[in-house]
C-alpha cells in the first residue's frame, strides 16, 4: 500500500494540536496525553467484544526520525471486531483504524473513534500465517502517533537504551505491561521454534523466538517490551506465554520486519537498516550458529511428536552445558520415551511449559 510521507505529515500535523499536562499514567486506566508506554492499548471497533494490550515502545522508521509510532503485537494493534484476528485492521494511509488508549476492555466499551481516547492510527503490521506449516518471525506491528499523544518513556522503568540488544541464554530482563506491570525473568532459550494457539483464530508457527520464565506476563501485556535488566536495552517484543514459559520476538527481527529502531530521549547508535545489520553482524556468536544447525536438521521430527509445543537452544540441568530445550504440554512417561535424550551429541532437557498461547 503507497504511504506517502505527504500523508503522513499531514496526518502528523493534525495529531500536534492534541496536548494536554503530562501525567502519571496508570497501567490499566485512562493515561492523560502523551501516555507512557506500557499501558493498555487497543483498537476500535472490537464489538462485540472488548480486548486490551499493551502499548510497547515508541519507535520512528529509518530515514524519518520525526515520524513517531507505537509498537506493539499484530494480534494488538492489527486486530479489530468481530473476530478481533490478527490481519484484520485498515492500516495506513486514511481511513485507517484507530488505537485507542485505555484498550476496550479496561474502558468497559467501545468509544468508537473518541478523541479523547485517541492515542493513534494503525500504520502497519507484519501479516501473521496460521498452521503448522507457518514459519513467523514476528507478531509486530505499529501505529503512527506524536510526541504529544505517546511519550518514549516506559512506565517504572524509563527510557530505553537506543542500541541493539540481542538476547543469551541466562541474561535477566524486565519489562512493563498493563497486566503485571514491571517483572523480571530469565531467558531459558534462543532460536526457538513454538507452537502459538491464537484461540478460534488458529494456531501459528513461529521460528526463531526466545523463551523466558513464565513469570515475565500475562494476558493483556503482549505488546510490552522485553528489556536487558540494568541496561534497558530492548531485546525483545512480549506476545505469549504457557503456564512455565513467556515467548518474544527478537528485537531485530521486529525491526527489521518493519523498518523501524527505538525512539529515545538519547541520541541512537543505528540510524540506518545498515547500522543495525552491520551490529548484528557483530554479535553473532559461532558457536550458536553451529547448534543451530543441527536444530534445523531435527526439529521438524521433534515438533512431529504429539504434546510436543516447543524446541530451542538452551542449558542443561546444571546450566553449565548447553542443550536443546523441548517444550511439552504436559509431561508423560510416552513424551519421555519417544523424545531422544541427545541430539547428534548435545543433551536434550524437558520443560512442561503448558500450552503456549497468545497473551
Amino acid at each position: 500500500m503507497n504511504r506517502s510521507i505527504s500523508q503522513l505529515m499531514l496526518f502528523v500535523l493534525l495529531l500536534v494540536g492534541i496536548n494536554t499536562a503530562y501525567a502519571a499514567c496508570v497501567y490499566d486506566g485512562y493515561c492523560d496525553r502523551p501516555i507512557q508506554m506500557g499501558v493498555s492499548i487497543g483498537n476500535t471497533p472490537s464489538l462485540p467484544y472488548i480486548y486490551t494490550g499493551t502499548a510497547g515502545m515508541r519507535v520512528h522508521p529509518f530515514g524519518i526520525p520525526g515520524l513517531k509510532l507505537i509498537l506493539s503485537n499484530n494480534h494488538v494493534l492489527g486486530a479489530v471486531g468481530p473476530d478481533l484476528c490478527p490481519n484484520t485492521a485498515d492500516d495506513f494511509p486514511p481511513p485507517a483504524t484507530w488505537t485507542l488508549q485505555p484498550g476496550t476492555h479496561d474502558l468497559g466499551f467501545d468509544p468508537g473513534n473518541d478523541p479523547d481516547y485517541l492515542a493513534g492510527i494503525v500504520y502497519r503490521y507484519v501479516p501473521l500465517e496460521f498452521g503448522l506449516a507457518a514459519a513467523n518471525q514476528v507478531d509486530a506491528a505499529v501505529a503512527v502517533t506524536t510526541p504529544s499523544l505517546a511519550s518514549s518513556s516506559i512506565l517504572d522503568i524509563g527510557q530505553p537504551n537506543p542500541v541493539l540488544g540481542t538476547a543469551a541464554v541466562g541474561m535477566a530482563v524486565t519489562k512493563s505491561g498493563r497486566t503485571t506491570g514491571v517483572t523480571t525473568s530469565t531467558v531459558q532459550s534462543v532460536n526457538t521454534t513454538v507452537n502459538v494457539n491464537y484461540g478460534s483464530c488458529g494456531i501459528a508457527r513461529f521460528v526463531n523466538q526466545v523463551i523466558t520464565g513464565g513469570d515475565l506476563g500475562a494476558s493483556g501485556d503482549s505488546g510490552s517490551i522485553v528489556l536487558e535488566q540494568g541496561s534497558n536495552t530492548p531485546v525483545g517484543l512480549y506476545f505469549a506465554g504457557g503456564d512455565t514459559a513467556g515467548v518474544m520476538n527478537p528485537i531485530l527481527n521486529v525491526y527489521l520486519a518493519l523498518g523501524v529502531f527505538v525512539d529515545s530521549d538519547t541520541s541512537p547508535t543505528i540510524t540506518s537498516e545498515a547500522d543495525l545489520l552491520q551490529a548484528a553482524r557483530l554479535q553473532a556468536d559461532p558457536a550458536l550458529e553451529v547448534l543451530k544447525a543441527v536444530q534445523a536438521r531435527n526439529q521438524d521430527a521433534i515438533m512431529a511428536i504429539r504434546g510436543v509445543t516447543g524446541i530451542g537452544i538452551g542449558r542443561d540441568e546444571t546450566g553449565s552445558a548447553p542443550a536443546y530445550v523441548v517444550y511439552v504440554d504436559r509431561l508423560s512417561d510416552r513424551l519421555r520415551s519417544r523424545i531422544p535424550a541427545s541430539i547428534e551429541g548435545t543433551r536434550v532437557r524437558l520443560v512442561e511449559s503448558g500450552e503456549i498461547v497468545a497473551h
